[in-house]
């Protein structure tokens, strides 16, 4: 794998505009990057439970399940991803579902960072001191924003005006698609129970 692709994630956070454009049109962005990062990611609950500064501390260990961590962490990103590759193939955007997944975990990194940056702070400031590093961590969300939207317009081919209508798009279709899946679980549930219930009205008629 060429190296300078490893250098992206953090080249972005403080050249955005250059980066994400030199990113896009040399085509450098890599979905094995993007897993890793992914990684950092989820790893971040546990991470949290086990080196929170204990004034800072209100989880448990006892709640670490791994499985659950890796659910609620894919599947936004997941959803995010369909929703905004299919609105986009609805309004001409030239984004690739793959490259959507990838980017969108390249915009993660300033967040990850200042999350875990945050963890390790705790450990040195008191509770009255938290401000500081909470901030750190809404600096590190806006800086993510900011890279999500300018990787948006620069594949897609967007301009930002329809960066933030197919967003908001993609929100709605979000919604729309737990709507659905919330449906499809409810019925899928309704004929289990049925085929239960015959099958065991069969099974009392035969005896």
């Amino acid at each position: 794998m060429n190296r300078k692709k490893w250098v992206y994630p953090f080249y972005n956070i403080l050249h955005p505009f250059e980066g994400v454009e030199e990113m896009h049109y040399y085509r450098r962005q890599s979905l094995p990057i993007a897993i890793v990062i992914f990684l950092f990611y989820m790893f971040i609950d546990i991470f949290a439970v086990w080196f929170t500064g204990p004034q800072f501390d209100i989880q448990s260990r006892d709640d670490i399940n791994l499985l659950k961590i890796f659910v609620l962490k894919i599947a936004p990103i997941l959803l995010w991803s369909i929703a905004n590759w299919a609105m986009c193939v609805l309004n001409e955007g030239k984004a690739k579902f793959v490259e959507i997944i990838t980017i969108t975990m390249y915009a993660f990194v300033p967040y990850i960072i200042t999350k875990y940056a945050y963890i390790i702070f705790t450990n040195f400031l008191l509770v009255e001191e938290g401000t500081f590093i909470t901030w750190m961590v809404f600096v590190g969300i806006g800086l993510s924003v900011i890279i999500m939207a300018t990787e948006l317009m620069y594949y897609h081919e967007y301009s930002l005006s329809k960066v933030v209508g197919s967003s908001l798009l993609t929100v709605i279709g979000m919604v729309i698609i737990l709507f659905l899946a919330f449906l499809l679980f409810t019925l899928f549930q309704q004929i289990i129970t049925t085929v239960l219930t015959v099958y065991n009205e069969i099974s009392i008629r035969l005896k």
